[in-house]
């Protein structure tokens, strides 16, 4: 084999493996679960030491959804539903770190979402992301995108 077809035959394989230049944008990870929480949990956070639906019931009240992250990175997450649901990501410690509670005065048979943005997520960083019933129907969709620095 000469030189010359030996060069075309490298550049292919260099190419075939896809290498990505230095300042390619990282990939985002989406992933989507339905949860279910048949029975509302109308108590509010001024009754101590209830955070909202936090102290609720798992499947009952509330649906958590343990999360690791191995990069640092933005977490955007949504709960799409009928009446009334909050969605809340707390750090390993139990502290609030970003909330979605509007109070939706909409019938259960309204359509709502609610959404939240989380830019400081750190390697090793662990979170629960929690979708509480308020006064809504029995099922949700959560969706959430983690988008690495």
């Amino acid at each position: 084999m000469n030189v010359r077809r030996l060069a075309v035959h490298c550049a292919i394989g260099i190419a075939a493996i896809g290498v990505l230049p230095a300042d390619a944008a990282p990939k985002s990870e989406t992933k989507t679960y339905k949860v279910t929480a048949p029975v509302p949990f109308p108590v509010t956070s001024a009754t101590p030491p209830l955070d909202g639906c936090w102290n609720g019931e798992e499947t009952l009240t509330k649906n958590t959804r343990p999360l690791t992250f191995t990069k640092p990175g933005t977490l955007s997450a949504q709960v799409d539903y009928f009446g009334d649901w909050d969605l809340l990501l707390f750090d390993d410690k139990g502290a609030k770190a970003a909330a979605a509670e509007t109070t939706d005065a909409g019938t259960p048979a309204t359509a709502n979402k609610e959404k939240i943005v989380f830019k400081k997520i750190k390697p090793g960083a662990k979170y629960t992301l929690v979708v509480c019933n308020w006064l809504g129907q029995k099922d949700a969709t959560v969706t959430y995108t983690f988008t690495p620095k």
